[in-house]
């Protein structure tokens, strides 16, 4: 009798576009989401939801690679006998139960290589729009010191889930996370139908409103289409691609950029407030240091006035004198063609 295959779920997304909202989902429908997770934190209220083994696993690759967290590689990444062998035994660990699955954005990174190890998983991919997740990256200050780089990897991430949904759609889910918040419905029905899995989403899991939602009006549409033509034709691929797009309201097609300019503000002060924290702690870790320094150098001089008024001092002076002496005769000597 052939023995069964546990059911794996595999969520990915770039960061801050609703994976963690989602894995929240799949662990209240029975699908066991991992053993260590992040606890949750003011970014992030409800929990991560991210198994801490997969966290590292991917890390190591994209550390191997050159890539951090904003990565934006063209091609998926390859990996090396050792790393395959740690994946293997991941998924010989996790396979235990018979449904499990795992989090992590960097997974978008690899897939084609879970999938050729895991033929029968079904992939979850999130997308958000790109002004959203920039902002909610500079907030919650996860990036690096260049914020182009937060639309780098943006590309990067969504480029990688398009393609691989392109090629793999009867295994996989694609939604926009507002999309999916707007018909919960609508995903549980493409769970049973694409997953085998019916369960119902019970609404005290969330919380709409901690997921800020950002209208772009269609000036602001018009000046992004205009400046950054593949990252908004990428982003409405993904529209029109996905299995539950965000769907505008009415209110959408106003012109006020007001609320757009207000958070915009909001998150700016938030940078600000916390760059102002960074640097008074810097500052502080500077001058400790420098306080550290000065006592430092005040000790070694006081060790050098003890030292050089010692009389064991004074005494090897005397020696070292005498040496010299003796080798400047020497020399002199020799010079003078006198035997040693």
């Amino acid at each position: 009798m052939k023995e069964q295959q546990p059911q794996v779920f595999i969520i990915t997304g770039m960061g801050r576009s609703g994976t963690s909202l989602v894995a929240q989902f799949l662990q209240s429908m029975g699908i066991h989401m991992g053993d260590r997770l992040p606890e949750a934190d003011e970014h992030n209220k409800y929990g991560y939801f991210e198994d801490l083994d997969f966290i590292y696993f991917h890390e190591r690759i994209l550390a191997r690679h050159g890539f951090d967290y904003f990565a934006n590689p063209q091609q998926p990444l390859t990996l090396i006998p050792e790393e395959i062998a740690a994946a293997r035994d991941l998924i010989r660990a996790k396979s235990i139960r018979p449904c499990w699955g795992w989090k992590d954005p960097r997974t978008a990174f690899v897939l084609e290589f879970w999938r050729s190890e895991l033929p029968q998983a079904r992939f979850i991919f999130l997308y958000r729009n790109p002004v959203e997740v920039f902002f909610s990256q500079l907030k919650s200050h996860e990036w690096t010191d260049d914020p182009v780089t937060i639309i780098d990897a943006w590309v990067a991430y969504n480029n990688h889930i398009l393609t691989f949904y392109a090629q793999y759609p009867h295994q996989s889910i694609l939604c926009n996370i507002h999309g999916l918040l707007q018909n919960i419905p609508a995903f549980e029905a493409l769970m049973q139908k694409k997953c085998g899995v019916s369960a119902t989403i019970a609404r005290k899991l969330y919380d709409a409103e901690s997921l800020h939602h950002l209208e772009l009006p269609q000036p602001v549409v018009r000046f992004l289409t205009a400046r950054l033509p593949k990252l908004m034709m990428l982003y409405e691929n993904l529209q029109k691609t996905a299995d539950i797009p965000y769907v505008p309201s009415t209110a959408d097609a106003a012109g006020d950029v007001t609320p757009l300019l207000d958070y915009a503000c909001t998150v700016l002060h938030a940078v600000l407030t916390q760059q102002a924290r960074d640097h008074q702690a810097l500052q502080k870790n500077y001058q400790e240091l420098r306080a550290t320094c000065n006592q430092m150098q005040a000790q070694h001089d006081a060790f050098i006035r003890d030292l050089t008024a010692s009389e064991t001092y004074r005494l090897a002076q005397k020696i070292q004198r005498s040496r010299i002496i003796r080798w400047m005769h020497r020399l002199r000597n020799r010079q003078r063609g006198i035997p040693a």
